[in-house]
C-alpha cells in the first residue's frame, strides 16, 4: 500500500487489470489493489508530475444480482454510505446493475458499490462494511441481465413511459472519475499513461480472491 515498498513491475500503456480494492495510504494517494500488488489511481503531486495513471472501463452490459445477505440489501440514493435510503431489497430479490464504484469515504476502506437499475434505481453495497471475515456478501452474481427486467426498470412510475438515467455517482480522487466494469469480486480498470520515474510506480505484493475472466496484456517484469 505504501509507496516504501518494493517494486516489482510496472504495467504497460493499454494493460487491462482487475481491481479488488481502493484504499488511501499515509500520503493520501489513493491506492487500487490488482491481483499482484498495489498500484496509484494518480501520479503522485510531490513528483512535480499531475494527472491519472489508469483510467476504467465502461460496462458493457447490465448484470443481475441476487440478494443473500438475510438483513437483504439497503439501497442509498448515492454511492456514498452517508446518503439516504431508498429501501431495502429482501433475501432472495434480483436486482439489475449497470454500474460498480467505489465510494469515497471511509478512505482507509472504500467500499464497492453497485448501482442499481431494477427494481429501484439507487445503490447498495456489495459486502458489508466490516473487516473480513465479518464483511458478509450482500449479493452474489447471476449472470447477464434480461433485458425485460432492465428495461421494466427504466420506466417511469405512473405512465410506463421510459425515465431518462440520472447521471453516474461517480466516486472520485484528484479529479479521476472511476466508473468502472463489475465483476464478481473486482473492478475492470486499463493504464492509461506509463508511470514515470518516482510516480505512482507499483507497491507491495499482497494476495488477492479470484475474480471472472479477464483481459491481460504484456508486463515488463523486473
Amino acid at each position: 500500500l505504501e509507496l516504501a515498498s518494493a517494486h516489482l513491475y510496472t504495467l504497460q500503456k493499454n494493460a487491462v487489470f482487475v481491481v479488488h480494492e481502493r484504499r488511501v495510504n499515509e500520503q493520501g494517494l489513493t491506492r487500487l489493489r490488482t491481483d499482484d500488488g498495489w498500484i496509484s489511481e494518480d501520479l503522485n503531486p510531490l513528483s512535480g508530475q499531475r494527472g491519472p495513471i489508469v483510467v476504467p472501463l465502461p460496462v458493457a452490459e447490465a448484470l443481475e444480482y441476487r440478494v443473500v445477505l438475510d438483513d437483504g440489501a439497503v439501497v442509498r440514493e448515492t454511492v456514498e454510505l452517508s446518503s439516504a435510503i431508498v429501501q431495502v431489497v429482501p433475501r432472495g430479490d434480483r436486482v439489475v446493475v449497470d454500474d460498480k464504484q467505489f465510494s469515497d469515504h471511509p478512505q482507509l476502506h472504500c467500499v464497492p458499490r453497485l448501482r442499481l437499475v431494477a427494481p429501484v434505481r439507487g445503490w447498495i453495497s456489495q459486502r458489508l462494511n466490516r473487516e473480513p471475515p465479518d464483511d458478509l456478501a450482500v449479493v452474489e452474481l447471476v449472470g447477464l441481465a434480461d433485458r425485460a427486467l432492465t428495461d421494466r426498470g427504466a420506466r417511469g412510475p405512473n405512465d410506463g413511459t421510459t425515465s431518462s438515467s440520472p447521471p453516474p455517482q461517480r466516486a472520485r480522487s484528484g479529479g479521476l472519475s472511476t466508473t468502472m466494469t463489475p465483476r464478481e469480486g473486482g473492478l475492470l480498470s486499463t493504464t492509461t499513461t506509463t508511470p514515470r520515474r518516482g510516480a505512482g510506480a507499483p507497491a507491495s505484493l499482497a494476495s488477492s480472491s479470484s475474480s471472472l475472466t479477464t483481459t491481460t496484456t504484456t508486463t515488463t517484469t523486473t
